[in-house]
């Protein structure tokens, strides 16, 4: 991914000529009718229906090319555009049966990708950012309202495009509220937090990354740019808190260097962090003090369960708790009550 910036010409082209055959103008987010001849195009149709598994954003009906997603109660209209094409991007990327997870990876990488490619076009796209970076204005909140496509959607589709005809580089990262990173992208040299053998899923980022300030800062639902100071050097980002569709809210976080700040809108905020080495070691004292009196009891969220350490990770006794956070809950409430 990194190798390719993110970018995958033959998809693009697959999108581009798709649309064409369904009669897309050229700009704006495609219609329901544009929706609906690119499935027929492929000799499919979509059925909304009650009662589908829990486990399934869709079921396809191979023999009678069928596309079974949710009813209106369960899906909402954005979120079934999306589900349609990851769907429909399988058949038309000629998908096949597979029993390797590498090839299943490789699979939901390139359907989800031929989705966002069809529903923000990469012309329209390109010119409304590229007119945006004139300006200094990029916002991936004009990208999702022009298309009409998630946050998330639209900050994956900017690491598309962005450097192959920005020639800016990029980083992005999906977390929960404590920091743990479920996705994440870079080409601008972002060091992400990795375990031995270079897995991000489960990590931690640390706690002065706007990722995680986001969550605290005055007005958090609204969008949180900050610049970050790194051993690698210093960072521009930009976070949105996604509350809409999952049960529990998550951060989505797009950002560059510091010398490609100046192109995007909230470049002028003031907000700086230190997240040098320095930085971010913890406080020895608080460490002593609390160490091994501590003991935290996890929420109650899927994550946890999922992100129990492999084999090729220490085991923690408390998995999916930010001891450090804890410490600190802890130190403040002994001055509180020594106050």
């Amino acid at each position: 991914m990194r190798d390719r910036n993110n970018y995958f010409t033959d998809i693009e082209q697959i999108a581009a000529e798709g649309l064409a055959r369904a009669g897309y103008p050229g700009s704006g987010p495609i219609s329901e009718r544009v929706l609906t001849e690119l499935v027929n195009s492929y000799g499919f149709r979509i059925e909304r229906v009650a009662g589908l598994p829990r486990t399934a954003r869709s079921i396809t009906d191979t023999r009678d090319r069928v596309i079974f997603i949710g009813d209106q109660d369960d899906l909402k209209v954005r979120q079934a555009r999306s589900v349609v094409l990851q769907t429909l991007g399988h058949f038309a990327l000629e998908h096949s049966d597979t029993s390797d997870f590498g090839d299943y990876l490789r699979q939901r990488i390139e359907s989800n990708y031929f989705s966002a490619a069809v529903l923000a076009p990469e012309a329209p796209a390109v010119e409304l950012l590229s007119d945006a970076k004139r300006q200094g204005d990029i916002s991936v909140e004009d990208l999702k309202e022009t298309f009409y496509i998630s946050y998330e959607m639209a900050a994956h589709r900017f690491t598309n495009l962005a450097t192959v005809h920005l020639d800016i580089p990029v980083h992005f990262l999906r977390t929960d509220a404590e920091g743990v990173i479920t996705k994440a992208y870079e080409n601008d040299g972002l060091p992400f937090p990795v375990t031995s053998d270079g897995g991000l899923e489960g990590e931690r980022v640390p706690r002065q990354w706007g990722a995680r300030q986001a969550w605290g800062a005055e007005g958090h639902f609204l969008l949180h740019e900050q610049y970050t100071v790194l051993d690698a050097g210093e960072y521009f980002c930009i976070t949105y808190i996604e509350t809409e569709h999952d049960r529990y809210p998550y951060a989505i976080t797009l950002g560059t260097t510091v010398e490609h700040a100046q192109h995007f809108r909230g470049s002028e905020t003031l907000r700086r962090e230190h997240a040098r080495s320095r930085d971010v070691e913890p406080d020895p004292r608080l460490v002593r003090d609390w160490e091994s009196v501590a003991w935290p009891s996890a929420a109650e969220r899927s994550h946890v369960l999922s992100a129990l350490p492999p084999s090729q990770r220490s085991f923690v006794p408390f998995p999916g708790i930010d001891l450090l956070d804890v410490y600190r809950f802890l130190d403040r409430q002994r001055r509180r009550r020594q106050a």
